[in-house]
């Protein structure tokens, strides 16, 4: 049976209300794909520790226990791992731990991480987690796993590799609410792929992005949310990929996941997958359609919720203050 990746998972906000709707869909998605084992990006902490004023995400562990048991590992390393402060983030780790998940992007000691280790269809698969400390600079330094030390991630790699057919790690990157990464967000992926990364599935855009092989190795550039509560229209539709592993590589099958107004993940039949090209030409044209495409579908949100004047004002003051801009990271 295959192992199933997903994208970003968040718990908190507006997700919180409806996390025995999510558990019931995850279950139904088990046990219609039938894949082995699922392992995603764990986008908010799970925590009892206080949320650190001016951060967003904090999930009460007692409500989301039955989510987090569908999903075999998680990485915790991503933009929101220190919304709660280091407290808050070894806590998470402990959660999963008691939940039987694997949480990876975890350096105790600030040493190696301790890869998952899983097996699919007799295949022994390692899974690593990363952050790009641009996403995250207060992370360089703790037990955050972040990638500004290559020596260091080598290092981990190679443990990785160790009695393992095939080396997966989900890293966390880039630019978000964007449909395809440019050359810039490219380099971290392919240079992971370079020194021993079979997979490298990337996090991070909350949209679903494109894929590419480096050699026998593959690069899925994001998957999207898995589960969220963006409201987008581009957020509402993300990738589970399927992965298949044999001797002579890894094979990809991917699904359309839409989510319903419970924020929960389903699994779309009638459409047949593709996934999104990745653009070489015109690059920052192309992204700042891409920005601008992204601004209309928040604001028709908006103004479907609140009126065409009540909309229109509320989008305005959120423009004042930065707050409808999606962050934008800088190589």
């Amino acid at each position: 049976m295959p192992l199933a990746v997903a994208g970003d998972v968040m718990l908190a906000r507006d997700v919180a209300p409806y996390c025995d709707h999510v558990t019931r869909a995850l279950t139904a998605l088990r046990d219609t794909l039938g894949f082995s084992a699922l392992v995603a990006n764990l986008e908010s902490p799970v925590c009892q520790a206080r949320l650190i004023e001016g951060r967003k995400f904090r999930a009460e562990p007692s409500n989301c226990e039955g989510v987090l048991r569908h999903f075999d590992a998680l990485s915790v390393a991503n933009n929101h791992s220190l919304d709660c402060g280091v407290e808050g983030f070894m806590e998470t780790v402990a959660v999963l731990g008691d939940l039987g998940v694997a949480a990876v992007g975890y350096r105790p000691h600030q040493g190696l991480q301790e890869p998952a280790r899983l097996t699919c269809d007799g295949y022994r698969l390692s899974i690593i987690g990363l952050v790009d400390p641009e996403l995250l600079p207060e992370a360089v330094g703790t037990c955050v796993a972040t990638c500004d030390d290559m020596d260091l991630i080598r290092e981990e790699v190679r443990y990785a590799q160790e009695g393992a057919d095939y080396v997966i790690c989900l890293l966390h990157a880039g630019d978000e609410m964007v449909s395809f990464p440019v050359e810039r967000e490219k380099k971290l992926p392919r240079l992971l792929a370079s020194i021993g990364v079979d997979v490298v599935v990337r996090s991070g855009s909350h949209t679903l992005q494109g894929y590419e092989a480096q050699g026998s190795r593959l690069v899925l550039y994001s998957l999207g949310d898995f589960v969220f509560d963006g409201s987008a229209r581009r957020r509402r539709t993300a990738g589970l990929a399927e992965l298949d592993f044999a001797a002579a590589g890894v094979q990809l099958r991917p699904h359309t996941i839409r989510h319903d107004h419970y924020r929960s993940p389903g699994l779309v039949r009638h459409e047949t997958f593709r996934y999104p090209s990745l653009p070489t030409t015109h690059q920052n044209l192309r992204r700042t359609l891409d920005y601008a495409a992204y601004y209309v579908e928040r604001a028709e949100h908006v103004v479907a919720n609140r009126g065409i004047i009540g909309g229109l004002s509320e989008v305005v003051s959120r423009l004042l203050h930065g707050e409808f801009l999606p962050r934008r990271y800088d190589r």
